[in-house]
Formats: C-alpha cells, sequence, structure tokens
C-alpha cells in the first residue's frame, strides 16, 4: 500500500499497455491467410451449421462445431495503437479511481464512451459534494451520487471491454482492469491514513483525490474511443427512447429494494413475524415474477430478451458470481472485525492483515487471464477456481481467537487464488454465449452481479452477524450490556467493557464472525454451465481447444 508500491504498479500498468500494442499487431498479422483458406474455412463453417439443430444440447462435438463456426466469423474492427493504449488506461483509472475511494476510506470513516464519461463525471461530481459537505445529509447524498457513477463506470468498462477487444483477449484485459482493485487495495490504506491524520489535509482529501484521476479517465476516453458502427446508433431519439424498457426497469429495481429491507429489517429492526418483514420479501416475489412476465411479453425490447433468459450458461455465470462476491465480500469486510476485536488489532493491523487476500486475488486474476488467452478454454479455470473456494469457505469457519498467523495467511491465499481464477472468467461465460448484438447486454450483467453479490453480502451478513452476537453475548451479560456492547462496535466495544468480561467480548465477535462465514460457504453448483472452447488466434490459422481430459481438441 505504500507510494513506492504504487509506483512499481504503475510501472508494471505502463509495460502492460506496451505489450497490449505487441498483442493486437500479432492479432493483424494472424489474419493475413490466403483466399482459397477462407473459402474452405467458410464451407466448412456452413456444413457444420447445417448438421448442428440444437444449441443448447450438451454433447461435446455439437459445441465443438458451434464454437468453430462462431470463432470463424469475420471479426469487427478492433482500436489499435496508441488509441487502444489509451482506451485502456482510461479503463484503469476508472477502476482504480473507484476502488481507491473505497479502499482509502474503509478503515477510517464510520453511447458507451458518452455513458463511461457521464458516469466518470458523475462520480467526482459525488465526491467533490462529499469533500465538500459540512453535515451527514450532505455527505450522504453525496456518496448516493457517487455510487451511482461507480456502478456505471464498472458496468462501462465491462461493454467497451468486450466492443474493443476481440473474445479470445478479453480475459486478459478484464483481469488488467479488476488489477486496478488491487492497486487500490495496497495504496489506498496507507493514503487514508496519512490524510486523516493530517490536520492540513484531513479526510476531505480522501475525495479531493478522486478528481485528477477522474480528469485524465475523461480526457483519454474522448480521445481513444470510437464506438463500433452499430444499427441502434442509426435511430432517433424518439425511436431509442420508444426502446426503453422503463415499466421492467421500475418493476427489477422495486423488487431489489424489497429484498434488501426485508433482508436488512427482519431480525434486527423488526421481528421475521412481523408483517413489514415478510411482507417486504414477498413483495420482493411478486414484483420479481411481474418483471419476467413483463420482459416475455416486450420481446427484442426486454430489459434482458427472452433469449438471455433460456441460455443458461449466462445465467448460471451470473449466479456463481452473484454469491462468489457474497463470500469475498463477507471474507473482506468481516475479517477486519475478527482481526479488531477477537484478536485485539488496530484498524491499520487489521487492514496489513488483509493484504495477502487481496494480492493473490490481483495476481490470480492476471495469471488466469493470461492462460484463457493462451490455451484457449476457460472451464478449466472455473472448475479449479470454485473447488478451492469452496473448501477455503468453509476453512474460514473453523477460526477461533487462538488461531495462528500463518493459518490465517494460509486461508486468504487460497481464497484469494480460488475467487482470482473464477470471478473474471463469469464474464467471459457470458460473453463467449451471446451474439454480437447482446454486448451491451452482456457487458451490464458482468457489471451488475458483483454488484448485486456485494449488496446481498452487506444485508444478510449483517443480519447474521449481529443475530449471532447478541445471542452469544445474552449467554454471558445482561441484555441491556448486550445491547450496548452491539451498538458500540468491534473496537469500541472492548471500551465498554470490564476487564474480567474482554474475553467473553472476544469470543462473542469470534462466534458471530464464524456464523457469518458460513454463508460464504454456499456456492451454486457450476457443473451445468455449457462448455465453450474460446477463439485461439494463431498464425497457422489453426483454432486450438483443450478439454477436461487434457486431450488437445484442434480444427481448422
Amino acid at each position: 500500500m505504500a507510494s513506492n508500491e504504487f509506483d512499481t504498479t504503475t510501472g508494471i500498468n505502463e509495460k502492460r499497455a506496451s505489450t497490449m500494442e505487441d498483442e493486437i499487431q500479432q492479432s493483424t498479422n494472424s489474419e493475413k491467410t490466403s483466399e482459397s483458406e477462407k473459402v474452405d474455412v467458410q464451407t466448412k463453417m456452413n456444413a457444420e451449421e447445417c448438421s448442428n439443430t440444437s444449441d443448447d444440447r450438451p454433447g461435446g462435438n455439437e459445441e465443438i462445431e458451434e464454437g468453430t463456426a462462431a470463432a470463424t466469423k469475420s471479426e469487427p474492427k478492433y482500436p489499435t495503437g496508441i488509441r487502444f493504449v489509451l482506451l485502456t488506461i482510461s479503463l484503469m483509472l476508472g477502476a482504480y479511481m473507484v476502488a481507491l475511494d473505497t479502499q482509502i476510506i474503509y478503515l477510517h470513516l464510520p453511447s458507451p464512451p458518452h455513458r463511461f464519461t457521464f458516469a466518470l463525471l458523475c462520480f467526482e461530481a459525488g465526491s467533490l459534494i462529499c469533500a465538500l459537505s459540512h453535515s451527514s445529509s450532505i455527505f450522504i447524498l453525496g456518496r448516493v451520487v457517487a455510487g451511482v457513477g461507480a456502478a456505471a463506470i464498472f458496468a462501462g468498462g465491462m461493454v467497451m471491454i468486450q466492443l474493443a477487444v476481440p473474445l479470445a483477449r478479453i480475459a486478459v484485459y478484464i483481469s488488467v482492469l479488476s488489477s486496478m482493485y488491487g492497486a487500490a487495495a495496497l495504496t489506498g490504506p496507507p493514503l487514508g491514513g496519512v490524510f486523516t491524520s493530517s490536520a492540513r489535509l484531513t479526510w476531505r482529501f480522501c475525495f479531493y483525490i478522486n478528481l485528477p484521476f477522474g480528469g485524465v479517465s475523461v480526457l483519454m476516453m474522448l480521445f481513444a474511443f470510437r464506438e463500433p458502427k452499430r444499427d441502434e446508433l442509426k435511430l432517433t431519439i424518439k425511436e431509442k427512447l420508444g426502446r426503453m424498457d422503463l415499466g421492467g426497469t421500475v418493476l427489477f429495481i422495486s423488487s431489489i429494494v424489497c429484498l434488501f429491507l426485508g433482508l436488512e429489517w427482519g431480525g434486527n429492526e423488526i421481528p421475521w413475524v412481523d408483517f413489514k418483514a415478510w411482507g417486504l420479501l414477498l413483495g420482493f416475489g411478486l414484483l420479481m415474477i411481474a418483471f419476467v412476465a413483463l420482459q416475455l411479453h416486450t420481446g427484442e425490447n426486454a430489459t434482458i430478451p427472452l433469449r438471455i433468459f433460456l441460455n443458461r450458461s449466462v445465467i448460471l455465470a451470473q449466479m456463481i458470481a452473484v454469491l462468489m462476491m457474497i463470500g469475498t465480500n463477507t471474507h473482506t469486510f468481516y475479517l477486519p472485525f475478527y482481526f479488531q476485536s477477537a484478536k485485539g488489532l488496530t484498524a491499520s493491523a487489521s487492514g496489513i492483515r488483509l493484504l495477502p487476500y487481496l494480492l493473490s486475488v490481483t495476481a490470480m486474476e492476471l495469471i488466469v487471464g493470461i492462460g484463457v488467452n493462451k490455451f484457449g478454454v476457460y472451464l478449466p479455470f472455473m472448475v479449479f477456481g470454485t473447488a478451492i473456494y469452496t473448501i477455503t469457505s468453509g476453512l474460514f469457519c473453523t477460526l477461533e481467537v487462538t488461531t495462528s498467523t500463518a493459518r490465517l495467511i494460509g486461508f486468504q491465499i487460497l481464497a484469494g487464488i480460488g475467487f482470482g481464477s473464477s470471478l473474471n472468467i463469469c464474464a467471459t461465460v457470458v460473453r463467449a454465449n451471446v451474439q454480437d448484438k447482446d454486448i451491451p447486454i452482456a457487458g451490464a450483467l458482468a457489471g451488475f452481479a458483483p454488484f448485486l453479490g456485494g449488496s446481498l453480502a452487506a444485508s444478510i451478513g449483517q443480519n447474521v452477524f449481529r443475530s449471532a452476537l447478541t445471542q452469544k453475548l445474552l449467554q454471558s451479560v445482561c441484555p441491556a450490556e448486550a445491547a450496548a456492547i452491539v451498538k458500540a462496535g468491534a473496537t469500541g466495544g472492548v471500551a465498554t467493557v470490564e476487564e474480567g468480561v474482554r474475553d467473553v467480548f472476544r469470543e462473542a465477535y469470534n462466534y458471530a464472525v464464524k456464523r457469518t462465514f458460513v454463508m460464504a460457504a454456499v456456492l451454486e453448483d457450476w457443473r451445468f454451465c455449457k462448455w465453450r472452447t474460446a477463439p485461439r488466434e494463431a498464425k497457422s490459422g489453426r483454432r486450438v481447444g483443450r478439454d477436461l481430459k487434457g486431450k488437445d481438441v484442434s480444427r481448422i
């Protein structure tokens, strides 16, 4: 997190940008094949398309044929040279700015280009409001505005990567984008500590620092990105508004709000038997049913078209992404509670203890992205990642007050390896299983699922944690004292109890954290996800895949 590490990260990013230019040039050279070869390829592709009668049937040969037909389609022109480098840096700066905003205050405070630019400006406006705020209500308003921009930045970045990069290389560049969260995790907490402890800079600089990153990113985006020509861009404003599914958007947002409020209030603010608690969950179910029915009725102009709903690979990939984000957000949010309350560490020390998790995620995302590009397949990485992550999530449930530092580091590294091997693959699965015209929808889904998982982790995790903590404290202290400890929080709660009761306090927090980690062990079964080999460019013109048994599957 120190400044010298940030400089190192910047150098790596510059080197990575140079490598991107070389890769794009190699890709251009590999596509120069003779006309006779192209005719042969097209003839074979047509024969395969005629013989392939079922797209969703999980047969090995049919999947390979389908992947071949998709791979040999003419690909659109992608940005190259300095424009591609600037576009990549712009997306990285946007992701780093959003992640830095999260990490820098975490431990110290209680058309695609046009839309992406607007999202950056929205995030900048929210940060500026927070920096200038003099009341909690204005500060909350700033966070709301920044949150809207942050969500759009992440989803917009996913869309533009899928528009600007060939399918075979999407995993690499999504990994580069995600690595900015690791860079922010390294630099954010130390910068936050410097700002909050400085009488001159103060906590307001935690938000001022976002402004230069956003400004540079906006300028690069406006210069570098040229949106591919699509039929939708030729529509008039009236026709575009007519295609907007406003009813579906309202129903979906309303259902999600009911879900979050029900999970937040139930068992904490109000008992589960109260009408407000179960009524909100019932409202979520009814509104979601209405949303699905409206999508089926709307057809092509639906928020999520029927062909996406019926694509099991896309839906299951997003389910896996949601569940993994629930687990990871639970780990990274409640491990500091464990470090500070059960272990008695300071906030800064707990942030340092969390580095193995964050660094292993960042490193594994880059390794897996390069591996997918090299071998042309993604399912083995997802199998490996989900298996490791599921096992490690169970290991987190065994934490005790006396657990050694070595075990804690080992658990975090394993969890980071599992998470980093799987999450970004979900975006690759979505892109590989949709048509080119559905790329914006695919990018939006790939960006929405992690945010939904993070929000669910906050709602469900807080409910489970508070219930378990109160239950454990009531075994040793009176209800009034238990309520005071829960209200004081992880670090403040120690000061509210007597010396003889502090062991009880630590055991209670350890128990609550373990109960919360049980939720992180719940992962959706990945085995129904249809396997498709991502196209891999090669100088020989052949496209090479590899199945789960290690057998080469080569095809022209």
